[in-house]
């Protein structure tokens, strides 16, 4: 359910929603590029040196091995769901 905290007392209660969908691996996905090429590709300071383009290749690698491994526990978990249940 969507908190009373969050709901702009002056709307219509009648219009707010009772549940919704967070999509946190689109919201991760959008803030790791947004911060990557503000980094990346328009540091303020110039020219990256070999040290902070090695450093953008591993959060970069970090983010990727982390969707991976999401990715394979939720297969693995379903897998297991449909045999318990077969």
């Amino acid at each position: 359910m969507v908190p009373d905290s969050i709901v702009d007392p002056e709307m219509d209660k009648d219009m707010v929603p009772q549940f919704f969908e967070l999509q946190i691996k689109t919201m991760f996905q959008h803030a790791w590029s947004e911060a990557n090429h503000d980094l990346g590709y328009k540091p303020e300071s110039g020219e990256l040196d070999p040290e902070h383009l090695r450093l953008l290749a591993f959060t970069s690698a970090q983010a990727w091995g982390a969707d991976m491994v999401f990715n394979d526990l939720s297969v693995e978990l379903k897998q297991q769901t449909s045999e318990i249940q077969s």
